[in-house]
């Protein structure tokens, strides 16, 4: 994906096309024809910094841009009616963030860093205006929009808290194949609290199931993550849910 160029900024270099970029794929297995690729080239605004912490958009914010995450990491959470905060999920690099927002033109959710990121967005008028033109891009944008439910399906309302945990792994490191990245190596930037949160678990769960994986020889525990050691160990664990 290339950073959009305006008048004003004629001595900046274009970004070369993107390697994680989620959109990439289009260019290869969709075969957009060049003047649909000159389109989206066109309305992609240019990579913008989203320091850890700072919020992409809230809830009850309408629906500007759908964005691609090039570098970072993000969370998605609603607060309940006590003031209780509840993960929705987490995106990555090569992954799409507001697409909450397509049906009621209004996001469902807040998006926030939970690292230094950088996104490119989709100005999302003129990206539905392209997509009724290239039924290339427009499968390419229904895919990932399909794509969102497998990553929140970590886990079952029956599964054990070891289950969630490894399942959250596994679907993380699905997505890290997906993208280019490798399975066996996962980031892990949030913190054991929303990872419970996420997973409905206590912090201290957890924090003891990655202990007792790390003990069995299946991951090994650093300060930005897991590595898989044992893969076909942690499916296990997983089919016999």
């Amino acid at each position: 994906m290339q950073r959009k160029k305006t008048g004003s900024d004629t001595s900046s270099p274009v970004l070369p096309t993107c390697s994680v970029c989620s959109l990439h794929p289009a260019c290869q297995p969709w075969n957009l024809e060049p003047e649909d690729l000159r389109s989206l080239e066109r309305i992609v605004e240019r990579s913008t910094s989203v320091p850890a912490g700072q919020h992409l958009f809230r809830f009850g914010e309408a629906l500007q841009s759908l964005y691609v995450v090039r570098s970072g990491a993000f969370k998605n959470y609603r607060v309940d009616s006590s003031g209780r905060e509840r993960v929705l999920g987490f995106l990555f690099a090569g992954e799409l963030v507001g697409i909450d927002g397509i049906y009621p033109r209004r996001h469902e959710f807040h998006a926030v860093a939970l690292t230094d990121a950088t996104v490119c967005s989709l100005p999302y008028t003129s990206l539905t205006a392209l997509m009724e033109r290239s039924e290339g891009l427009r499968r390419q944008i229904f895919r990932l929009v399909s794509k969102d439910g497998v990553y929140s399906a970590a886990f079952s309302a029956h599964s054990t808290a070891e289950e969630r945990v490894v399942g959250m792994l596994m679907n993380l490191s699905n997505r890290n194949r997906i993208n280019n990245r490798s399975a066996s190596q996962i980031e892990l930037p949030m913190s054991r609290e929303d990872m419970g949160n996420y997973l409905r678990v206590p912090a201290e769960t957890v924090t003891g199931v990655l202990t007792y994986l790390e003990r069995q020889g299946l991951i090994e525990l650093s300060t930005t993550g897991v590595k898989v050691l044992d893969m076909s160990g942690l499916n296990t664990i997983i089919r016999h849910k």
